[in-house]
């Protein structure tokens, strides 16, 4: 269940072994990871990452602020710049290019400090969840082909009925897709980053029940 097999060879599936080693990076999710049905699902929508060390060095004059301090706290040259400028008239942006490009030492006094950076590699990008997917050689090769695709109608009925379940919860439009990088699923909202380009569970096992007769 954690894993899928693509028709086309996945050109990214060696960088995505090289980035799960843990040799680039760390993988890291911030979001929320629930177990339904015994499928490891998030429900934010998060999915991995490769966070990986970051240095930033700012520009003269730019006060650093430490993550041991609260992470709200300003500068207090920041705060009382703020706090006097809560009194004034609202300018347009050409006003406000106008006063930068004579003096901009004033308007960035304190910048948070960058210890590292998190990213999507390419290839790790949400994918739709797996239907009848290639019969590989080994099966054809090998005998088995009614088991195996008996296991990928199964795959994807089981699939289809945790997005059912997901949607009766969060919302009938919810997507169950695939993390590539992490090899768990998440629950995509309209507006989520990979939602528009995933094809939903039920949609999948639809078409799976469409394509049975198709084989003979």
């Amino acid at each position: 269940m954690t894993t899928i097999t693509t028709y086309a060879p996945n050109l990214y599936s060696g960088q995505l072994e090289h980035y799960r080693s843990g040799k680039a990076g760390r993988l890291r999710n911030d979001g929320d990871t629930r177990d339904i049905d015994g499928l490891a699902v998030d429900v934010t929508g998060s999915t991995a990452k490769l966070s990986v060390a970051a240095t930033f060095t700012p520009a003269a004059g730019v006060q650093v602020v430490r993550r041991e301090g609260p992470p709200s706290l300003l500068a207090p040259s920041t705060l009382g710049a703020a706090i006097r400028l809560q009194g004034l008239p609202q300018f347009s942006m050409e006003e406000r290019e106008a006063a930068k490009a004579r003096d901009a030492t004033a308007y960035v006094t304190s910048v948070g400090e960058v210890t590292e950076m998190y990213f999507t590699p390419a290839g790790a990008e949400p994918q739709s969840v797996e239907g009848l997917g290639f019969i590989p050689g080994d099966v054809l090769h090998g005998g088995g082909k009614y088991a195996y695709v008996q296991s990928q109608v199964e795959r994807a009925r089981r699939l289809a009925g945790i997005e059912a379940k997901l949607a009766a919860e969060y919302g009938s439009d919810v997507k169950l897709a695939y993390d590539p990088l992490g090899q768990d699923y998440v629950m995509l909202r309209p507006g989520q980053f990979g939602y528009d380009r995933v094809t939903s569970a039920r949609e999948v096992y639809d078409r799976v029940l469409q394509d049975i007769p198709k084989m003979g």
